[in-house]
């Protein structure tokens, strides 16, 4: 798009003709700058075509012919748009990783020995705790089943951090479940 005053070949970001401006600065009437200057026939100026004062002249002549630079506008916008766009998939990531966290399924990196060790001791607690029909924190669902029976009343909600189960068992006792794991017990 050109300027409709000097003809100048407009960036498509720019709001204001740039040599206009630069004229106006200069106290010179856009309109007319172009106008002021009359090159010879064979387009070239020199000291021997020139009878006008030679410094505001050719600051003229270089206001009105000059070419427009290529603008680093474009590229700027690039930029932002790249870093925008990295910003967008790391904002998708973490929440990604706090849906997945809110769901259990982080993924720890420990000791498998140290853990299968654990994991035993704690089923073998487990297990003589549902012989006594004891249920204790960490217990599945299954576990406290075959610890204590079916109960008699089961409350569930289900929302954006997983499911919860509250178990009655009579007028006194409640087990309260996140995820399938006994979290808290009442007598």
């Amino acid at each position: 798009m050109q300027c409709p005053i000097c003809g100048y070949l407009l960036d498509h970001l720019d709001t204001e003709c740039p040599r206009c401006k630069v004229l106006r600065e200069r106290g010179i009437d856009p309109a007319t700058a172009k106008t002021d200057i009359q090159l010879p026939a064979d387009g070239q100026v020199n000291n021997n075509n020139i009878s006008a004062d030679k410094s505001s002249l050719s600051a003229s002549f270089r206001l009105a012919n000059a070419r427009p630079a290529k603008s680093a506008t474009p590229i700027i916008w690039y930029i932002v748009e790249a870093v925008c766009l990295i910003l967008i998939f790391v904002g998708y990531l973490a929440i990604k990783n706090m849906d997945n966290t809110a769901k259990g399924n982080t993924t720890i990196q420990t000791d498998p020995n140290q853990v299968n060790s654990e994991l035993t001791a704690q089923q073998t607690q487990f297990n003589a705790d549902i012989h006594l029909h004891k249920v204790d924190i960490g217990m599945t669902t299954d576990q406290c089943r075959q610890a204590w029976g079916i109960p008699d009343k089961i409350k569930r909600t289900v929302n954006a951090y997983g499911d919860y189960e509250d178990w009655s068992y009579g007028d006194e006792s409640e087990l309260s479940f996140d995820n399938g794991i006994l979290i808290s017990i009442q007598e």
